[in-house]
């Protein structure tokens, strides 16, 4: 049998000691790998935070972004062409000027997609996950470029 040395013995020093210190870099702790692996199921990530997000949610995060620029610069355009803003909250912003417009705007719509990717994995209305949510709202954006779109053609041919 293996008898553990005291700690007084001579051979007390010799043993390996796991809390040394290491000149190695545990990566995973830096953020390059999530703590979960590839095991974990999404039922276990219901009504939860994460600390590791998908690169598909940066990319629906960034694109949305885009889309709300886009938007802003359309909207602009058909301004100037004689439409007009139906939201009081940046017709107000439009008052104060074209470039304070779209930062309203860009942050508004910036901080709740924001929230939205914090909250991905929440289950709302009991039916489905503000992930899903947020490829709709995406869908839906994108479905909104092609009306302002068509909007700015019609506008621009009769003008």
């Amino acid at each position: 049998m293996f008898k553990q040395p005291s700690f007084f013995s001579p051979n007390a020093g010799k043993q390996w000691e796991r809390r040394k210190a290491s000149l190695s870099i545990n990566t995973r702790h830096m953020g390059y790998a999530p703590r979960r692996g590839i095991d974990a199921t999404k039922s276990s990530h219901k009504n939860c935070y994460v600390d590791w997000y998908s690169a598909d949610m940066l990319l629906v995060a960034v694109l949305l972004s885009l889309l709300s620029l886009f938007d802003s610069l359309i909207t602009q355009q058909l301004l100037l062409l004689g439409g007009s803003e139906e939201n009081h909250l940046m017709e107000i912003a439009l008052q104060k000027g074209h470039t304070y417009f779209m930062a309203i705007k860009f942050l508004l719509t910036s901080l709740g997609i924001i929230f939205l990717v914090i909250h991905k994995n929440f289950v709302i209305f009991k039916a489905f996950r503000v992930e899903q949510f947020l490829y709709v709202l995406l869908s839906a954006y994108c479905g909104l470029m092609v009306w302002e779109t068509h909007l700015l053609n019609l506008a621009s041919t009769s003008y």
